[in-house]
């Protein structure tokens, strides 16, 4: 069975409702997760021919100047987008300091300067403190929330299993807008669904823009058969996460 730049929704439903042997070519890009939760004692035979699976979605949009270097577009998803596409070229989270490209794990500054600064911002509701541990054990993330009485509320993510103690003078303040200051920065204004971006060059004013919303590209599990995968190439994803319970090749 051949499918082409079809939908992972197509796919998965050929998998699942299948009781004999499966071959199966993919060609061209496909968005989505692909999932094998077929339980028979069956072969399933996968293998690309120039396929690639994308953690993305693409939409086109038009954008307007906001201000200096600064456009907006509209962009309605309600989901929180930490990566981001321009026509192709890749965005970073809008933070403080700003990222020095050829020395990227060094730039952060101390916890009083990034409450100080997020304190400041006019609408702080969705953005990111990140650091290090307070014994340097690992990272370290809270999301912002603005609470009734306009203060900062840190709600930790849970990303270390060492608890959540912040180091005092190692951590980045990330999707604020007032640190919308430099190339290749965008900030998403999630509550009226408003993508902002810097850019030290007039943009087109139809642009294409992809956002990760994909952790997961290929799932296997409860699975009885033998499966082989070839060839089959994974791009843009926020993390590479391939889950597998089963007999894999």
């Amino acid at each position: 069975m051949l499918f082409e730049n079809q939908n992972v929704d197509e796919i998965n439903r050929y998998i699942e409702t299948s009781e004999e042997d499966i071959d199966i070519t993919l060609k061209g890009k496909f968005n989505g997760t692909l999932y094998i939760h077929n339980k028979h004692n069956i072969s399933i035979d996968i293998r690309g021919e120039n396929a690639c699976f994308s953690g993305t979605r693409t939409v086109c949009r038009q954008c307007e100047n906001h201000r200096g270097n600064i456009y907006k577009l509209a962009l309605a998803e309600k989901e929180d987008i930490e990566r981001l596409w321009i026509n192709g070229q890749a965005f970073h989270m809008a933070r403080y300091p700003n990222i020095v490209y050829d020395n990227k794990t060094q730039v952060y500054c101390s916890l009083s300067e990034a409450e100080h600064r997020l304190n400041q911002a006019k609408n702080p509701d969705g953005a990111f403190l990140r650091g290090l541990h307070s014994f340097e054990w690992g990272g370290n993330a809270y999301k912002i929330r603005k609470a009734a009485d306009g203060s900062c509320v840190k709600e930790w993510i849970g990303n270390n299993n060492r608890g959540n103690q912040l180091s005092k003078n190692k951590v980045i303040l990330e999707n604020v807008f007032e640190e919308l200051d430099a190339p290749y920065e965008f900030y998403y204004d999630r509550m009226n669904e408003v993508l902002y971006f810097y850019s030290e060059t007039k943009p087109k004013s139809i642009i294409e823009i992809e956002y990760a919303v994909n952790q997961t590209l290929l799932e296997i599990s409860d699975s009885t058969c033998k499966i082989s995968i070839s060839n089959l190439n994974f791009e843009k994803l926020t993390i590479v996460c391939i889950k597998a319970n089963g007999h894999v090749t």
